[in-house]
């Protein structure tokens, strides 16, 4: 049965957020930021391409393209490619 979302039920009081919070898909949430992270190349990552590596973390290779392409991942704090090979 459909429920209807027009009318509010009783006892609703509307919550102000904070103005930095933003609402996406019917949740909410604090704005998209920025974090830097800095970490050390672990031994299995060696010989093997920034792109690869970068697929651990849930990030595909269009992602990655983009993001060395924007200058928003790094390697040695200097730009880099996709697929340039992680050496120690």
């Amino acid at each position: 049965m459909p429920v209807d979302v027009t009318t509010k039920p009783a006892g609703f009081v509307p919550v102000a957020f904070p103005p930095d919070f933003q609402v996406r898909n019917q949740r909410v949430g604090p704005a998209p930021y920025e974090i830097t992270r800095t970490v050390n190349i672990k031994m299995r990552w060696r010989g093997r391409m920034l792109h690869q590596v970068m697929q651990e973390f849930g990030y595909d290779e269009t992602y990655v393209a983009g993001a060395t392409q924007k200058e928003d991942l790094q390697l040695n704090g200097r730009r880099c490619e996709p697929d340039v090979m992680l050496v120690p």
